[in-house]
């Protein structure tokens, strides 16, 4: 049994966006779920640990981000899966601040990052 989740305090943090999981009468993936139930969805974010600026994790940290900043078009329109069609870069500054391994990242160049 589903249980309707309906709490309009979810989504001021930006985190949570209204959904539903549809009923097998609007093609739902579930048969014994008839009816479509009302829930939250929760946005893909990045949350690292507060890393010293020296340490070879934040450099990691901030190598990722720049991978994924430079080949985001190239995730979203060629490789990746349809979920990256959906990342926001700039999402996670409305609510937290950036850290300062992403602000220091080195740029990084298209084929450092991926290599098919």
């Amino acid at each position: 049994m589903l249980v309707a989740l309906d709490n309009e305090h979810l989504e001021f943090t930006g985190v949570y966006k209204q959904s539903e999981i549809l009923g097998s009468d609007n093609g739902g993936a579930y048969g014994w779920q008839k009816a479509d139930v009302p829930t939250y969805a929760v946005s893909s974010v990045m949350i690292t640990c507060n890393y010293e600026t020296s340490s070879s994790a934040c450099q990691e940290v901030g190598r990722f981000e720049s991978m994924v900043k430079k080949n985001l078009s190239y995730l979203q329109t060629r490789w990746g899966h349809p979920k990256w069609n959906q990342v926001d870069l700039l999402f996670s500054e409305k609510i937290w601040s950036q850290s300062e391994c992403v602000k220091n990242a080195p740029d990084v160049q298209s084929k450092e990052c991926f290599s098919f």
